[in-house]
């Protein structure tokens, strides 16, 4: 058991101790696009994504250009955050159901801590396109097979900053948006307009102070035509280091209570006998 433990504190430091140095960029591995589909196979559309590191402490917004419009019922958004996770809704050509929410969940309990969306904003991509109209609806190659949940490229690149961002005609704006769950920690958007076959949306914004070296990925979902709809998979935040040293610090000590509790039985019992 003192093996496992220590081992666990081994791996967990070697965690921390691995993620590379933080930079004021977008995070590498973590630009792209994935499949939104209610069914394998189905063709439902694509979230594109990607997630700035402002671990440098500027101010964002500044940096990328960009104006965040706040929603009422979320956390505003200051412009000073460690982790910047953008995401923007894009739907085929193949349905007509009304996309009218779109949700991300967070790995770590309650890690955003804002909310909001660039209104009338959509990618650029380092052809300098905007993505999200015909022709160009993703952030890198198109998942493929096309459709099926969870499929992920992280092959986007965009344009260099502050060129990161254009403003597009039809880029669907935002109602409202706010956390769902404290308990599942669930960001939600809902759009002004839904989002139709061959439309797409702003790019939308979550903010957190987790590490942006220590991402992982987490599950998007939508409501469409008033009832769930497809889900995808999509960077989310991570919990933090120091989290995980202390549930590694919990199993060691719940680890030496057990190995007590039983060094303690088998004395009465020979006692006993």
């Amino acid at each position: 058991m003192r093996r496992v433990a220590l081992l666990l504190l081994v791996s967990v430091g070697w965690f921390v101790a691995s993620a590379p140095p933080s930079e004021a960029a977008f995070v590498s591995g973590f630009v792209g696009n994935s499949g939104l589909s209610a069914t394998p196979g189905s063709a439902d559309g694509w979230v594109n994504f990607a997630v700035y590191d402002n671990s440098g402490g500027l101010d964002w917004r500044s940096e990328l250009g960009v104006t965040v419009s706040n929603l009422p019922s979320g956390q505003a958004v200051t412009g000073y955050e460690r982790a910047v996770f953008f995401y923007q809704v894009v739907r085929d050509g193949l349905g007509d159901a009304r996309l009218t929410e779109f949700a991300v969940a967070s790995a770590g309990p309650v890690a955003w801590n804002g909310i909001g969306f660039l209104d009338g904003w959509v990618f650029r991509d380092s052809l300098n396109v905007a993505v999200g109209p015909s022709g160009n609806q993703t952030l890198g190659t198109e998942a493929a097979p096309f459709g099926s949940p969870g499929d992920v490229r992280t092959d986007g690149q965009l344009s260099a900053p502050p060129s990161s961002f254009v403003t597009q005609a039809g880029a669907a704006s935002l109602l409202d948006g706010a956390i769902t769950s404290p308990t599942t920690a669930f960001f939600q958007w809902s759009f002004v307009n839904a989002i139709q076959a061959n439309q797409f949306s702003s790019v939308l914004v979550l903010t957190s102070e987790s590490d942006p070296n220590l991402l992982t990925w987490g599950t998007a979902g939508t409501v469409v035509g008033g009832a769930t709809g497809p889900q995808t998979t999509v960077p989310t935040t991570s919990p933090e280091p120091g989290s995980l040293v202390l549930l590694g610090l919990a199993m060691v000590v719940g680890g030496a209570g057990y190995g007590w509790k039983r060094r303690k039985q088998k004395a009465a019992e020979q006692q006993s006998s």
